[in-house]
């Protein structure tokens, strides 16, 4: 796990002040690398589901928050950062970065709409940036990294459309959730982990609480059950 590493999305609404936000960034942490994104307007919703590991309607609140518009990725590095206790958005208090907690905090009081909608995302741990990058991009931030001087292409996340192959499925799994496979054989694949449903939303597959997932591109089902924190030990 990368520690210093840390992200930030300017949704396409908070444009007005993308430029104020680079700025501001680049005055205190080191930019690793700004990249324009543009999710297909096809799998716009798809993609936000999956990102944020929520059910969201076509046209929901969050959609219409972000823009379906190109939005800007700026991954960065803080060399020093400080944890503390914050209350976050999920109303829990939580150990985060407050550097960045407070940053993404100040942006948002730049941009967000009139009902609150929040149109700027932030990484608060190392763990929520290994899970954010790694489905953007298809890399994990070591890989990410690696390649950060080429010039990249980001598009739609992940799987999106379906897998290429198990190896690329299990790679963004490996790096966004966690699991452990506790049989296969020719036909199914079992998967335990504390938190199915977003696992399951990650793989694919239209019946996110079904046991059994068909994720395009895959010879094999897929089932997903919950399971205990420590230990991964299936219900």
């Amino acid at each position: 796990m990368i520690e210093d590493v840390f992200l930030f999305i300017i949704w396409n609404k908070a444009y007005v002040r993308k430029d104020d936000i680079l700025t501001d960034l680049k005055g205190t942490f080191e930019i690793i690398k700004v990249l324009e994104v543009q999710w297909s307007i096809d799998h716009f919703t798809e993609n936000l589901n999956r990102f944020y590991g929520e059910k969201l309607p076509k046209n929901s609140f969050k959609e219409k928050a972000c823009g379906t518009g190109p939005f800007t990725l700026v991954v960065f590095r803080d060399s020093s950062p400080e944890y503390s206790e914050r209350k976050t958005t999920r109303g829990e208090m939580e150990r985060v970065n407050i550097r960045t907690f407070d940053k993404k905090k100040l942006y948002r009081s730049w941009t967000n709409d009139k009902k609150g909608h929040n149109c700027v995302h932030g990484t608060n741990t190392p763990e929520e940036t290994c899970h954010d990058l790694t489905l953007l991009t298809g890399m994990s931030p070591e890989d990410f990294l690696n390649r950060s001087g080429e010039n990249l292409t980001i598009g739609d996340i992940a799987g999106c459309g379906g897998w290429k192959d198990e190896k690329e499925m299990f790679y963004i799994l490996d790096h966004t959730c966690r699991f452990k496979v506790i049989s296969e054989d020719s036909e199914t694949i079992r998967i335990a982990t504390p938190d199915p449903v977003n696992t399951a939303r990650i793989i694919g597959g239209r019946k996110f609480l079904s046991r059994y997932l068909f994720p395009k591109g895959i010879d094999r089902k897929i089932s997903v059950t919950g399971a205990e924190d420590n230990g991964i030990q299936p219900d």
